[in-house]
């Protein structure tokens, strides 16, 4: 009996151990082509969104050949209240990202990227589900660093790590903010909503370059 005690007792201290790390839960229905691809919980200086506001962010992706539409999709921290943010009438076409501002900002809510809850940095949850609220995706993660991501490696489909963030591109383009290269070839411009874009038709605009580097730029008129 005492040798079966003490291997249960370490058995609970092996689960509780394992319940610290990072990745705790994850749930995700590989018939959908639409997943969580990366989130930042402490965005203390990393980008800003279109108020100027460095707010939390969740990034989705379309891994799939086809386009989909997210109209009514949701977004929640809570697994008992799935319809906390629900998406707007937007397609997403394949290899393409959507970007929703976890900022808790009712007023910020009529600009359909905002969700009306935050991410916690020192860990919680997070659920995309279908007009149905049948969970599509879902992980809890654990502590975040600031201005870090927390992304799929590889891109769409990998376990998540926490690495230098990818703001609306592959997550297998380590970026930085540290380094960048005015010779390195532009790969697509977006706005802060994630969509491509151009000068002519944003106010605030991200230059994603080849090497994952970002560079923001404002337009003023």
């Amino acid at each position: 009996m005492r040798v079966l005690f003490f291997f249960l007792v370490i058995q609970v201290f092996a689960f509780s151990q394992i319940s610290n790390q990072n990745i705790v839960l994850h749930i995700n229905n590989w018939d959908t082509d639409v997943v969580i691809n990366e989130i930042m919980a402490s965005n203390d200086n990393y980008i800003a969104d279109e108020f100027g506001e460095y707010d939390d962010w969740i990034e989705i992706y379309n891994k799939g050949s086809q386009a989909i539409d997210l109209s009514n999709y949701h977004l929640s921290d809570d697994v008992d209240n799935l319809g906390k943010y629900s998406f707007p009438n937007i397609i997403l076409g394949p290899n393409e990202y959507f970007i929703v501002w976890a900022d808790d900002d009712e007023e910020d809510q009529g600009d359909y990227n905002h969700a009306t809850f935050k991410l916690s940095a020192s860990g919680e949850e997070v659920y995309l589900s279908d007009e149905n609220f049948n969970i599509l995706d879902g992980f809890t993660f654990g502590a975040q660093d600031v201005d870090m991501g927390y992304a799929r490696v590889p891109n769409g489909i990998g376990n998540f790590v926490i690495q230098n963030p990818t703001f609306s591109a592959n997550n297998d383009q380590l970026s930085t903010q540290l380094e960048f290269k005015k010779n390195q070839k532009i790969q697509k411009i977006v706005d802060v909503l994630g969509r491509h874009s151009n000068q002519s038709s944003s106010k605030i605009l991200l230059y994603i370059y080849a090497n994952g580097t970002i560079e923001k730029k404002i337009i003023i008129e």
